[in-house]
């Protein structure tokens, strides 16, 4: 190795870069739990109001909002696996969402 790269000071990131990056995460993590949770909510009440609701349906639906409340107490910065979750997994479901209601 070259005493020039031995030399060399690392280049470390921004502190407040870093922290900023992590906020977001988590605020957009979070947003899109509760958009998730909002349209599941929604859908449940549209399927409890047809004349002859499908009561499975409604069960499953209340399920995976229940699991998504769970997981919304629970996020915060220490939790980067429900972070991950909720922008890899939730995300991508939450957008087709939108774009196939326009």
């Amino acid at each position: 190795m070259s005493t020039a790269l031995r030399n060399q000071e690392p280049v470390l990131p921004d502190p407040d870069e870093t922290l900023t990056a992590e906020i977001v995460r988590l605020e957009t993590a979070t947003e899109t739990m509760m958009a998730y949770i909002g349209y599941l909510n929604t859908q449940i009440h549209s399927e409890d109001d047809q004349l002859n609701p499908n009561q499975a349906k409604i069960q499953a639906l209340q399920l995976q909002k229940n699991v998504l409340l769970e997981e919304r107490r629970a996020i915060s910065s220490d939790t980067p696996d429900l972070i991950a979750k909720a922008l890899y997994i939730y995300a991508p479901i939450v957008k087709a969402i939108y774009k196939s209601h326009g």
